[in-house]
């Protein structure tokens, strides 16, 4: 029961998290007039935010190893509620770029917390645990866009209802915490589960602690993938608003029609990749999406009809549904389930989010759309080729297919509760 508990309340966290996320991103127009500033200022909280996030996550594994994934995953859920109600009740963009950064910080302890625990909670399944875990937070992002839709509610009314729900979740997760296992940080002896040279050698650095982790073999090429993949994927979901609905484009609607079917694709491709995880090596499963998006992406915002958009948008998310979660799954194997290495993940996947995005409106406004999409989706490549180059540790096997945990069934649970 205890797991059970634990598993759905953090899985709801991290449907909130998404919703939130997309929301925030639909309402920079909103943000502009509030603060009375053009959109390219209001636009700042956005880089608040994901600064907030990249500095914060290796933080949060640290203190997640020390203290335990529940306990932290709790506070990180409970400072995003105060985040959010802080930007709702903000009436400058100066206060409003403080709480986005506290709203950063804190999702992303949230969101590194619950892939941090996943494997936890699904022994010996690293894959098909983070492709489950999310086909959630696709869920949540389909959600948010048409959360804007709603009409009644302005944008102070909805970051306040995010934040009760976050304040729920804190201490729904928090009543677990004493259920945490021990950190998970090395001794000096070598471990089975952490692969990482103990002497001092050119290959890593001697002793114990974080620095052991910080050089595992592999992590490197792991968060090298990570942020080059999430930095494709924000950048092309970040403009696919502005593509369609720039003139001449087929407007909001339609663009709420796209957001939502890439997130819907994704959230129930990431169910089907679940399953595939358990039978296909995660290298095989990561190169197949990488495959697909190469061709799937530059479509998505060059096709020249709404309705080519929109399916190609669809193909888009079907293509990059397990990308995400087997990069965390295959660097969890190979590293070590401490929540250190769960968080540099992601982290790396954030640093991607900040920086190539950027680049992409700089290259499609000096050399046009279509080379920059192209050039995009060629940054897909090094992506399918990294997990390959990735050292696998002693006795996982070829295809770094998971090993069951015994009395394993097919919804995960393992018969302890």
């Amino acid at each position: 029961m205890v797991r059970v508990v634990t598993r759905w309340s953090a899985l709801a966290a991290l449907f909130v998290d998404a919703a939130i996320v997309l929301v925030l991103a639909g309402s920079l127009p909103a943000f502009a007039a509030a603060f009375r500033v053009r959109q390219d200022v209001a636009g700042l909280v956005f880089t608040a935010s994901g600064t907030g996030f990249v500095a914060a996550v290796p933080v949060a594994g640290f203190l997640a190893d020390r203290f335990g994934k529940r306990a932290t995953l709790a506070a990180g859920a409970a400072g995003v509620g105060l985040a959010l109600l802080l930007f709702a009740a903000s009436r400058s963009l100066a206060q409003a770029l403080a709480a986005a950064a506290a709203v950063g910080a804190c999702g992303g302890t949230v969101e590194s917390g619950v892939t941090a625990l996943m494997p936890e909670l699904y022994p010996g399944r690293e894959g098909f645990a983070n492709n489950f875990a999310q086909a959630f937070f696709g869920a949540g992002a389909a959600v948010g866009p048409l959360l804007l839709l709603w009409g009644g509610l302005s944008w102070r009314l909805r970051l306040a209802a995010g934040s009760a729900a976050f304040v729920l979740l804190a201490a729904v997760l928090w009543a677990q915490r004493r259920h945490d296992r021990p950190a998970l940080l090395p001794s000096p002896g070598p471990r089975r589960d952490l692969p990482i040279p103990t002497r001092r050698t050119a290959k890593g650095p001697r002793g114990s602690g974080p620095l052991r982790l910080l050089a595992a073999p592999g992590l490197a090429a792991a968060a090298g993938a990570m942020l080059l993949y999430t930095g494709v994927e924000v950048a092309l979901w970040d403009w696919l608003f502005a593509v369609v609905t720039r003139p001449g484009g087929a407007g909001p609607a339609w663009a709420v029609a796209e957001l939502s079917g890439f997130w819907v694709a994704m959230g129930a491709g990431r169910l089907w990749t679940a399953a595939l995880a358990e039978r296909v090596s995660l290298p095989l499963l990561i190169t197949a999406g990488c495959a697909l998006g190469i061709v799937a992406l530059p479509l998505a915002l060059l096709a020249p009809t709404p309705a080519g958009d929109l399916a190609a948008g669809v193909l888009c998310g079907l293509a990059f549904a397990g990308i995400w979660p087997s990069l965390v799954a295959l660097g969890q194997r190979r590293c070590g389930q401490s929540a250190l290495v769960s968080s540099v993940l992601v982290a790396s996947g954030g640093a991607g989010a900040l920086a190539i995005p950027a680049a992409f409106g700089f290259g499609a406004a000096r050399l046009g759309l279509g080379p920059a999409a192209v050039a995009l989706a060629a940054l897909l490549v090094p992506v399918a080729i990294l997990p390959w180059a990735t050292p696998a540790p002693p006795g996982s096997g070829p295809a770094d297919r998971p090993v069951l945990a015994p009395g394993a069934g097919p919804s995960g649970a393992t018969g302890t509760g």
